[in-house]
């Protein structure tokens, strides 16, 4: 499980990738979780995110509409930023 120092170093990666960019589709996997995942799409889908923080290990992507989509890094340490392709589908789309 990340420390507070590799969960900050995260925030400041992603910090010039998500800052002013539109989030148009939400892929979560599927693995079951403790609490059922709320629909998010709604919410998240269409906003642009207007700040990336952080509190203790959560990240907090704050959308430009108030919401705030709250991210764990897990065990893992590891989150995806993917092309659009990759992130809807999970694989390159046909033609």
């Amino acid at each position: 499980m990340p420390e507070l120092p590799e969960v900050e170093v995260t925030r400041l990666g992603l910090l010039p990738h998500l800052l002013g960019r539109k989030i148009v589709a939400l892929f979560c996997s599927g693995k079951r979780l403790r609490l059922p995942m709320p629909p998010l799409e709604a919410h998240v889908c269409g906003g642009t995110i207007a700040a990336l923080a952080r509190r203790a290990k959560y990240l907090l992507i704050r959308m430009d509409n108030g919401s705030v989509l709250v991210v764990h890094l897990g065990m893992t340490g590891k989150l995806g930023h993917f092309q659009l392709q990759l992130a809807v589908y999970g694989r390159q789309e046909q033609a």
